[in-house]
């Protein structure tokens, strides 16, 4: 009996801290525990496509004792000048009498998947398992086409694919969610092993139970909901009275919807929400400062809504890191006069008890990674800045969207790579989910109604909660166009579904 254990788009960094590392050591020992015959590694178990990566990988691999099988996936080609020295260290035999493995790295089959399909007989052994990184419907027709030829004549049972980063179980061809707890959709990270008898293959799925909040104990789940608040963006008012309504205790405002307020209307809603929810915690986002040719502005605003919180004294504020580029920054004499600048301004807060958190940006549409791009969309750029303003009180406000929005630096610096380098210096986050655009762009801040969404899942955020390597902290739902309370409510009951099983 052969048991083909398909492990897929881990995305494994350069840096060896994170809880993808974890994770693969997890699906290893699985994989052993469940009498896998082999492992077949479908694909961007690499996120760089780096040596640093690699190498570690046939590591964990060989020490696993299991035979193994690998292609390639796109994230394996990210970095050219190391990809031919990446595929010798990761190369492996491309079929067995039960596996044949089709490279699909840059979607479509490879010069050499096209050979082993032509040589494909029936004296080779029937009905083998297919393993791909790219879906075959999205390959060329000729390639697919050749793909279905082996099915029919039964050279082939069955395919099983990656990239996609969800599971579906189709009568030809399945697809697996994969291992990265930042992209797996429907579920927390996982596997599947398959079973063959005779010429079919049975499906058994195998989840990391640590990233998923069904498992915690019951304080875990409710300490993580009660921690869970709402942003109130552009409506203050609704938000305050809905977490007055639903006992929500972190509520974050933005400065910009504050000012035009009716001030005694808002105050009367701040005192009803802290009256009626004694855990009330009060952030406000605070407004930008911005550092151009002319030296810095947004000053005076700033100073305003400083004083604003400190009357009020709310619990914390967020602020953006400064709005310059980053050339600027990179100017010793600038970057001094910048944080000496930030301190003189947040000191009222510091002193009257309260915390700052700096928040990351991300890259814009029309932006490269050069020296006209802005400051402050990189982990060492964030870090660099907090160490500066050297505070215990100034922690890390981390925006998971803005993490994943901000390409080219999203697949080097992914989110649970955020958690594993700032993760204690966390003092809020932001969440929202991140919906593609049809011209290929992303918008943020759309809602997020499940916890493991198509372009950003919270398992990471959740192992990194659970395992302690993640201040407690607020999180708020920064949500636009009324979803935030949609989003509240949804993953409330999620959440609430959880109690309700205990």
């Amino acid at each position: 009996m052969t048991r083909i254990a398909i492990l897929a788009d881990l995305h494994l960094p350069d840096d060896p801290t994170t809880c993808k590392e974890e994770i693969l050591q997890w699906a290893l020992a699985k994989a052993k525990e469940q009498g896998a015959s082999w492992i077949v590694g479908g694909g961007d178990l690499l996120g760089m496509g780096t040596l640093a990566g690699a190498k570690r990988l046939r590591k964990y691999l060989e020490e696993s004792a299991i035979p193994f099988l690998l292609t390639a996936g796109n994230a394996e080609l990210r970095t050219p000048k190391e990809s031919e020295e990446v595929a010798r260290i990761l190369a492996t035999a491309q079929q067995t009498d039960s596996v044949i493995l089709l490279d699909s790295s840059v979607g479509r089959l490879s010069p050499e998947a096209r050979r082993l399909l032509r040589e494909l007989h029936a004296g080779q052994g029937r009905g083998r398992l297919a393993v791909t990184h790219c879906p075959p419907e999205a390959w060329p027709e000729s390639d697919y086409t050749l793909l279905q030829d082996a099915y029919c004549q039964g050279l082939i049972s069955h395919v099983v694919a990656g990239h996609v980063h969800v599971d579906r179980i189709g009568e030809f061809c399945d697809t697996v969610r994969g291992l990265d707890p930042d992209k797996a959709v429907g579920d927390v990270p996982g596997f599947c092993i398959y079973e063959q008898r005779d010429r079919t293959f049975f499906r058994e799925e195998y989840c990391y139970e640590k990233a998923d909040p069904r498992t915690w104990e019951e304080a875990a789940r409710y300490d993580l909901l009660r921690h869970l608040g709402i942003s109130g963006m552009g409506a203050p008012l609704v938000a305050l009275q809905a977490a007055a309504e639903l006992k929500i205790e972190p509520v974050e405002l933005r400065w910009k919807s504050i000012v035009h307020e009716d001030q005694p209307q808002l105050e009367a809603a701040i005192d009803n929400w802290r009256r009626k929810v004694p855990g009330a915690l009060l952030s406000v986002h605070l407004p930008d400062l911005y550092w151009g040719q002319d030296g810095p502005s947004g000053e005076e605003e700033l100073i305003r809504a400083v004083a604003w919180c400190t009357r009020k004294q709310v619990a914390r504020v967020t602020l953006h890191v400064p709005r310059m580029p980053i050339s600027a920054w990179q100017d010793p004499s600038i970057r001094e006069k910048t944080v000496a600048l930030m301190k003189k301004l947040i000191t009222p807060l510091l002193e009257a008890g309260q915390g700052v958190g700096i928040e990351n940006l991300h890259m814009t549409p029309g932006e490269c990674d050069n020296s006209d791009r802005k400051f402050g969309y990189t982990i060492a750029e964030c870090d660099e800045l907090i160490r500066m303003l050297d505070h215990p009180r100034v922690g890390f406000h981390f925006d998971l969207g803005h993490a994943r929005n901000n390409a080219p630096f999203a697949s080097r610096e992914p989110i649970s790579s955020y958690l594993a380098a700032l993760g204690g210096k966390i003092n809020g986050c932001h969440l929202h989910q991140v919906t593609l655009m049809p011209d290929g762009s992303m918008e943020n801040h759309t809602p997020l109604t499940t916890p493991f969404g198509k372009l950003i899942s919270l398992s990471s955020l959740f192992l990194a909660w659970q395992n302690g390597t993640c201040k407690h902290a607020p999180l708020f739902l920064e949500v636009r166009s009324g979803g935030t309370l949609k989003s509240y409510l949804a993953l409330k009951d999620f959440f609430d579904c959880f109690m309700k099983q205990i």
